[in-house]
């Protein structure tokens, strides 16, 4: 098991012969130019600004991210209504679709989405987070490598039926904890959307 860090952004990857690198984003988020930019800090791939906590009981190594100012359980995931999501920030996704950027997010996890108690299928896609490409728009520090909004391996999205339908989410991590959010769309986008799945 591999530690390393240093990108700003969180990534896991799992060879076949059992090595696991788990990057950890830097609990600055994109250092302090997020924070001056929109009045908190992410990291260029969308996470609030935390740390990955591990623990080992009886050589059981276990993790989970934690982010500042921020519980636990809240701060596992964001969703975005792409039909409010402004086309430069929209990665071509279709209309009615739901975009999902699940933070600590290994091939161990579950995603789940249901509406109107039919679950949809999630895809894992290649995309930036709209939030972050939202907070560092104009800013002269957003072409600079590390804090430039960045696709990353983290993001899902599903296909709604509807433009107004309520979306039941939730995301399982690989040691069973389960986060859950209620979407009523359509949603909200702005800088003062929630950071987590609150």
């Amino acid at each position: 098991y591999i530690l390393s860090g240093h990108t700003h952004m969180n990534y896991f990857v799992e060879l076949e012969n059992g090595v696991i690198e788990h990057n950890c984003v830097a609990v600055a988020g994109s250092s302090w130019y997020t924070e001056s930019a929109f009045g908190h800090n992410m990291s260029s791939d969308g996470l609030p600004a935390g740390y990955s906590v591990y623990t080992i009981d009886k050589g059981e190594l276990c993790w989970y991210y934690k982010p500042v100012g921020m519980p636990v359980e809240e701060g596992q995931f964001r969703v975005y209504d792409m039909n409010v999501v402004p086309e430069e920030f929209a990665e071509g996704l279709p209309e009615n679709s739901v975009l999902l950027n699940v933070f600590n997010y290994d091939p161990s996890w579950k995603i789940r989405v249901k509406e109107g108690g039919v679950e949809l299928d999630v895809q894992r896609i290649w995309a930036k987070d709209p939030l972050y490409a939202l907070g560092v728009k104009g800013h002269s520090f957003s072409k600079k490598g590390a804090f430039r909004a960045n696709y990353n391996s983290h993001m899902f999205v599903v296909q709604a039926r509807t433009a107004t339908s309520e979306l039941e989410i939730s995301v399982t991590d690989r040691f069973g904890c389960t986060y859950e959010k209620t979407l009523s769309r359509p949603g909200k986008f702005g800088l003062d959307m929630p950071l987590g799945n609150r």
